[in-house]
């Protein structure tokens, strides 16, 4: 059977109800390291799509292919706000004077049928029982152990019913989210912005098993960078990205040499002479040349300028 598009709302809504047999078997001597107050989404298998791949959690790692697998069947745990509200004493779930609690005052607001989205997810490969984690670089990995602050995902939904998955070091942080590249390999969350293609997911239900084989597994980079605002490392322009960040930072050092020339030692001066002096320099050889030849362009379009103004202001 072909995979059947998931409305999540309705999912969400029918978690509680008796749902049809899955012709799917089921865990066997496996106990979930998972905390009482998650429950299964809706009894269902599922996949997740983005940019015309499916997520796979194939035992040498995670990655992205084009054709459905068996290590592409997920099971998706939520967080259960009936279970978690009586193990845990939070504002949210305290009963007021009038006998309710502030989460129900909010649903009666919105309506008998509003439903809560649930916000905290949990990934598991069916297939391998691994957990989808992210690590504090930004790493997407997959564990045999679950770990709450790495393995836990904040769910989100767009109107077009996509879904988002993300995960913070800390409050003060921005969100990492999931994502997928062009080429299969997962993206590093620090890179993966909410709005890109790669990071919206079409969440499919399945109710068999796939028995496509899995394409070999390629070693993919497991290193992210560590600035906040940066871009995943490609053989397409990594050169020039390289040579102008090089040639920024040595003029910056160059310049503040400069300021306090006459504060430096023997042995920093010449340092300053050999890289920034000296013809054979890197600086003056790279960074030099090509400030000049972006000020000659300048004064071209300058000289343009004031002859076309000339022209304008003393018409013949």
């Amino acid at each position: 059977m072909s995979p059947v598009p998931v409305n999540s709302l309705s999912s969400v809504a029918n978690f509680g109800l008796k749902q049809q047999a899955s012709e799917l078997p089921v865990f066997h001597n496996w106990q979930s390291p998972l905390p009482n107050y998650f429950s299964e989404l809706d009894n269902r298998r599922h996949l997740l799509q983005a940019k015309n791949k499916f997520l796979e959690m194939h035992p040498s790692g995670v990655r992205a292919v084009d054709k459905k697998t068996k290590y592409c069947i997920l099971m998706i745990m939520f967080l259960n706000m009936t279970t978690l509200a009586s193990d845990m004493k939070d504002p949210m779930f305290l009963r007021d004077n009038r006998g309710g609690t502030a989460m129900a005052d909010a649903q009666a607001k919105l309506g008998n049928n509003a439903v809560f989205q649930p916000k905290k997810h949990v990934i598991i490969s069916y297939e391998t029982r691994q957990f989808l984690c992210m690590d504090d670089k930004s790493v997407v990995y997959q564990s045999s152990e679950y770990n709450e602050s790495q393995c836990t995902f904040v769910h989100e939904m767009d109107s077009e019913y996509t879904d988002r998955y993300s995960r913070k070091v800390n409050e003060s942080t921005p969100a990492w989210y999931l994502g997928i590249n062009k080429d299969g390999s997962i993206r590093c969350g620090n890179v993966t912005r909410k709005n890109q293609d790669s990071a919206k997911f079409n969440r499919m239900a399945v109710d068999q098993t796939e028995s496509s084989s899995s394409p070999p597994f390629i070693e993919q980079k497991k290193e992210c960078c560590n600035k906040s605002r940066c871009k995943n490392k490609s053989d397409s322009g990594e050169n020039t990205r390289n040579e102008s960040k090089k040639c920024r930072r040595l003029r910056t050092r160059c310049k503040k040499q400069r300021r306090m020339v006459f504060k430096l030692s023997l042995k920093q001066l010449k340092k300053y002479y050999n890289k920034c002096v000296d013809s054979n320099s890197d600086f003056m050889k790279e960074c030099r040349n090509k400030s000049k030849s972006k000020s000659k362009a300048k004064d071209r379009k300058r000289q343009r300028n004031r002859r076309r103004y000339r022209t304008d202001s003393n018409p013949r």
